[in-house]
């Protein structure tokens, strides 16, 4: 064991350290340090003591004034330059002597050994003082505590301040919290327990001497002890047990301090909640805690229960800071947050690529600085509570192609700045490009192909008859044959063209409100009047009463008769053709009153291989044709706020259109109307079950 009287260094030159060392090795154990908390803690620990004091130190001006007022006993040996501020500075405080930096060595030991000796002597007095019987006054008083009779000292609490730090690191914030506190207390054990969330336990998080198996100690949120000082909020100290009138809990008490081996339990309370307690065994001197003193132990405990709160405010704080920069930084989409004072907070890795900038470059720069057009979003956001949805932005500096939604942020209630989510379009805008490009072709390539076939025909037809006619041109017969050939061709030459053309654009509308079973008659009976009816049985069952709709009567019409027709040209080979179109009022999944028409047949349906492609333009299976009449018919069907599906089986094919229905404003929606039945044919029937007497077209319609 080293018995050389102590003293310690403070210094940040390591140079000097060596040469102090070297100069001191056979009068005093040289204890260095380069931290103004650690220098305090020491000269509190080991005062009074010699401190070879480097001026040149950073924290002189604010640190020496404050070492001379606080151990006034403790001896400052400096070391500076002479006549030099700081050396002046700390004469004038009253150091026990300023030398070179380069003091020799022979002199500078004669004032250490001088020192020491003077120190010696100070410690050897109050050891006396200590010792000293007391007077008479105060042995007069027997009823009075023996510790009570000296004047208490108040604690020095002010240089822990350092030791509450390190929130970032648990561990090594509670060690240095209790080390400090084990230097100002002077006490022989202390240990600090606190919450643990995931175990919902309290456990022993930093000790000093503490008894062996105090770090196993785990005690549970119903425990006694907690329950007490939950209820009690107040510390527990071993010299005042008896003044707690129950005996039972004086028994818990009694044993949570002999199981800790403490004499005191400092509860530590947050603002909702115990967060855990401090406990502290005697006092290194043996001299119990005075009154004041206990009250000063409560303000500590105060002081240590707000940091425990803030180190844990810090690390949720910390968790979710690292989890929102981990999500927004992983998030393909760019997201910049800018301030009230419209300056850019934050953004992250995706907006810094889009943007083609780095966040050194914009962070607490104005946002006008990314783009001016961007800014006018983002704090038009901030006055503006209405939410819009995606613009569409072409960046001018990095020629991209983006859609901007931006948000106003809000912290209770109060604005505190707004927030822009960047969407790249571009590959997604060049793709469009491209696939219109492609559809655009596909598109002349099939009216190309449709073209050609469908005047193809009617022109070789001509081309024939045309050709013939100077040979035959006396043929009274053949000219009559000629001139209605030409006539039927040219016509569905016309027809043809005037499909392409509203296929190609839309007419316009007139609405106006219109009977469904005027119009689904209507087309029965235009179909019905041309030859591709005749053998196909055709009926019609639409419900009594049915809500009028309001529709372009004319384009509504022509949808029905393409449906129609579409339904009687499938039927052609089947043994006994027949169409069935019914109307009901049917109600949808979401409350809304629809006019459901079902187109029926029991043709051979619709093939696999063109099922998806049926809305297609150009797609048919026909002949003659060029396919444009479903995608019209749905179009329209959709132009009136309805829809149009189709099922296809091997046994048929049921197209079903949905129109809203025009319900009178004074009458709720009344229930669907079983649909009326025809004097040959029965809804509930399969489609095959129609009257099959060939040859025959019949519309049955019940008002």
């Amino acid at each position: 064991m080293n018995l050389l009287p102590q003293c310690i260094l403070y210094t940040q030159d390591e140079a000097l350290v060596t040469r102090v060392s070297g100069y001191l090795k056979l009068l005093s154990d040289v204890q260095h340090v380069d931290a103004p908390h650690q220098l305090e803690t020491l000269m509190h620990q080991d005062d009074p003591i010699l401190l070879l004091f480097d001026l040149r130190s950073e924290a002189t001006r604010l640190l020496l004034p404050r070492l001379f007022k606080t151990f006034p006993e403790s001896l400052i040996l400096a070391f500076g330059l002479d006549r030099s501020g700081p050396a002046i500075e700390a004469d004038a405080l009253g150091a026990y002597a300023v030398v070179s930096v380069t003091e020799g060595r022979q002199r500078f030991q004669s004032l250490v050994d001088h020192a020491l000796v003077h120190l010696k002597v100070v410690n050897e007095n109050r050891m006396l003082r200590s010792a000293a019987p007391s007077t008479p006054a105060q042995t007069s008083k027997p009823d009075a505590p023996l510790y009570s009779s000296a004047p208490a000292n108040p604690l020095s609490l002010h240089h822990l301040s350092s030791s509450f730090q390190h929130l970032d690191d648990a561990d090594t914030m509670f060690d240095n919290m209790v080390q400090g506190i084990s230097t100002i207390l002077k006490v022989s054990r202390i240990g600090l327990f606190v919450f643990n969330r995931e175990t919902e336990t309290y456990v022993c998080r930093a000790g000093v001497k503490c008894i062996s198996d105090t770090h196993n100690i785990t005690v549970s949120r119903g425990d006694p002890l907690v329950v007490w000082m939950q209820r009690n909020a107040h510390l527990v100290c071993r010299t005042h047990l008896d003044v707690i009138s129950d005996s039972r809990d004086r028994s818990v008490l009694q044993h949570s301090l002999d199981r800790m081996g403490a004499e005191i339990i400092i509860p530590l309370f947050g603002r909702k909640t115990l967060l855990g307690w401090l406990f502290v065994g005697h006092r290194a001197t043996g001299v119990p805690f005075s009154h004041p003193e206990l009250d000063d132990l409560m303000l500590l405990g105060e002081h240590v229960a707000t940091t425990l709160e803030n180190h844990e405010l810090y690390e949720r704080v910390a968790m979710q800071k690292a989890l929102a920069d981990t999500v927004f930084d992983s998030m393909p989409i760019g997201v910049i947050a800018i301030g009230v004072d419209g300056k850019v907070r934050w953004l992250n890795t995706a907006a810094q690529k889009l943007l083609d900038v780095s966040s050194s470059e914009v962070v607490k720069q104005p946002v006008a600085k990314l783009s001016s057009q961007l800014a006018g979003m983002l704090m038009q956001r901030i006055e503006d509570d209405s939410v819009d949805d995606e613009f569409d932005w072409n960046d001018p500096r990095t020629k991209r192609s983006l859609s901007v939604l931006t948000r106003k942020l809000e912290a209770e209630s109060k604005c505190i700045g707004s927030i822009a989510i960047l969407r790249d379009r571009t590959h997604e805008r060049k793709l469009r490009v491209k696939e219109e490009e492609v559809e655009r072709a596909s598109f002349w390539t099939e009216l190309a192909a449709a073209m050609s076939h469908e005047v193809r025909n009617p022109l070789v037809a001509i081309s024939t008859f045309a050709q013939l006619l100077p040979e035959r041109y006396s043929d009274p017969d053949f000219r009559e044959k000629f001139s209605e050939l030409v006539r039927s061709e040219i016509s569905r030459l016309n027809g043809m063209v005037d499909q392409i053309s509203d296929f190609a654009e839309a007419p316009t509308l007139n609405f106006e409100m219109s009977s469904i079973a005027d119009i689904i008659h209507q087309s029965i009976r235009s179909i019905t009047a041309t030859p591709i009816a005749d053998g196909v049985l055709i009926e019609a069952s639409v419900a009594e009463n049915l809500p009028q709709v309001r529709c372009d009567r004319s384009s509504l019409t022509e949808c029905f008769l393409h449906l129609i027709q579409n339904a009687v040209e499938s039927v052609a080979k089947a043994q006994y053709p027949a169409v069935h179109v019914s109307a009901v009022l049917s109600d949808t999944e979401e409350g809304d009153s629809m006019i459901k028409v079902d187109v029926m047949d029991n043709g051979v349906g619709i093939e696999n291989e063109i099922r998806e492609k049926i809305f297609s333009p150009f797609c048919t299976t026909k002949a003659r044709g060029i396919g444009l009449g479903l995608p019209i018919a749905r179009r329209t069907v959709r132009d009136h706020g309805g829809k149009l599906s189709v099922q296809a089986t091997q046994k048929g094919t049921s197209i079903e259109v949905l129109l809203p229905a025009q319900l009178p404003a004074a009458e709720a929606t009344p229930a669907p109307q079983a649909p009326a039945v025809s004097a040959h044919t029965a809804l509930n029937r399969p489609i095959q079950e129609l009257d099959r007497h060939p040859l025959s077209n019949r519309i049955d319609k019940i008002d």
